[in-house]
């Protein structure tokens, strides 16, 4: 046995010190044991993690099955396909039970089921078309709210054939402009945006002269510049929208019109509003930032009577 330590050796003599004292008041005490060296705790090593085994399970705590390998598709790339409808899509039923054939089948390849399940142990570095890739990165824009701008629908002829070239009548604001066009309602809307989107048509809002503002007339009124907001791209929705939706010939009649409708406001620094009817998509650059559009107002020949849209058009 190892020597006590003087620590040790006088913990004991207080242990028999106490244990006479019991017996002389008499109470019973407990067995005199003699006092043992602790013993040093070592703490043991612990294996390294094995690569392999942590690669082959899932961690999930309710089944831990070997994983399969699905060539060079990542982790992220199989998240990416279980949860895009979009992809999907594009892949068939095949994806739900074998990712790495629904990702060569996504990429426009031929792939039978057998062959995909032969192909899990190849390794292959077949990855899916940029076109899939995109497919799956585009989310699909949430429905319109109830009680905004975007879920309502615009008697868009009968206000241009009423109201085209004249001033709205009330505050010089969007909000003026929106009940008007509603009946007075008031729908949610942002006050900021130089567009606002309805159920069946668009709003571009045009401010003229000042030296914040680029937007310009040509060809004396018959077309107009607008620019989309800082924060657009060519991939967003009201964007898309725009451009989709006004490059088909539109009818000369109002009443037929199906397709979305894009509506010009014009104003003068401090004015009211003008109704400038109709527009029709032109072009656009991406390039520039913001994107520049070019768009063709259907109704000149009618707003060159107009006396406020005159006003407009002699600011430089």
């Amino acid at each position: 046995m190892a020597a006590m330590s003087a620590y040790e050796l006088q913990r004991a003599a207080n242990m028999r010190a106490n244990r006479q004292q019991l017996v002389s008041m008499g109470l019973d005490a407990p067995e005199d044991r003699a006092a043992v060296p602790t013993a040093t705790s070592r703490k043991r090593s612990r294996p390294p993690p094995s690569l392999h085994d942590e690669s082959a399970l899932r961690r999930s705590g309710r089944t831990r099955a070997p994983v399969q390998h699905f060539g060079d598709m990542t982790r992220s790339d199989e998240l990416l396909l279980r949860s895009s409808p979009a992809v999907r899509s594009a892949a068939g039923p095949l994806a739900q039970t074998n990712p790495h054939a629904a990702f060569l089948r996504a990429s426009g390849l031929r792939v039978s089921e057998a062959n995909a399940h032969a192909s899990l142990g190849a390794r292959s570095s077949i990855r899916p078309s940029a076109s899939v890739l995109a497919a799956a990165g585009r989310s699909e824009r949430p429905p319109a709210e109830a009680g905004s701008t975007r879920s309502l629908k615009l008697e868009v002829a009968s206000f241009v054939e009423r109201c085209l070239g004249k001033s709205v009548e009330g505050p010089p604001t969007k909000l003026t402009v929106v009940q008007a066009l509603t009946s007075k309602l008031s729908p949610r809307f942002s006050k900021y945006s130089g567009s606002l989107e309805w159920a069946n048509a668009i709003v571009l809002w045009v401010n003229i002269g000042g030296p914040d503002y680029n937007n310009n007339f040509l060809d004396d009124g018959a077309r107009i510049t607008w620019y989309a907001s800082p924060r657009h791209s060519e991939d967003t929705p009201i964007v898309q929208r725009l451009v989709r939706s006004t490059r088909a010939p539109k009818s000369t009649k109002l009443a037929e019109q199906k397709d979305d409708q894009v509506l010009l406001f014009c104003r003068l620094p401090g004015e009211p509003y003008v109704c400038c009817g109709r527009l029709t998509y032109e072009s656009h650059n991406p390039d520039v930032h913001p994107i520049k559009f070019v768009w063709k107002l259907d109704d000149i020949e009618s707003l060159r009577k107009s006396a406020a849209f005159r006003e407009i058009l002699e600011v430089k």
